[in-house]
């Protein structure tokens, strides 16, 4: 039974869509303290609410990121 177990660890482990906790994607988008409280307070992206912990997921996190950018100035 341990080696489902180790299994199943491992698989969760190797999630190419982790969630991530507000720090977690503070660090991950490269933003401050205040600029994550305030996209995860304003909901600005989709989030998962497990009991109090409130989770991004990355693909969402990038989605967001995505809308943020803006295209070059041609001169």
């Amino acid at each position: 039974m341990s080696s489902d177990t180790t299994v199943a660890t491992s698989e969760l482990l190797d999630n190419p869509d982790p969630l991530l906790d507000r720090n977690q994607a503070r660090v991950y988008a490269n933003l401050t303290d205040r600029t994550s409280r305030l996209l995860f307070e304003r909901r600005v992206f989709p989030t998962v609410k497990i009991g109090r912990r409130v989770l991004v997921r990355r693909s969402d996190l990038d989605a967001y990121i995505a809308s943020c950018t803006r295209p070059a100035v041609t001169q």
